[in-house]
């Protein structure tokens, strides 16, 4: 993760996954093991006193990984009293 301004940060990440053979009643189901690899980018900015906008995208590096996602979140806080 890359702070780029007070308010802007920039992230890259590579994640791995390895799933092993699933099993059902002792046999080996055929095809079941995987290795799932991706890289992510992202930024996310501060739009205003509660506000954050964070965008992502992943693209798949393996033949089991997806071959791409998007993402994007708005966190608000919301000053509420507290009793």
């Amino acid at each position: 993760v890359l702070a780029a301004s007070p308010e802007t940060s920039l992230s890259f990440f590579f994640n791995q996954t390895f799933a092993d053979d699933t099993k059902f009643d002792g046999d080996t189901i055929n095809g079941s093991d995987q290795v799932i690899g991706t890289f992510s980018l992202g930024a996310a900015t501060i739009l205003g006193r509660n506000v954050l906008l964070s965008v992502t995208g992943e693209i798949g590096l393996t033949d089991d990984a997806p071959e791409y996602a998007i993402g994007a979140s708005l966190p608000i806080r919301f000053d509420l009293p507290t009793f």
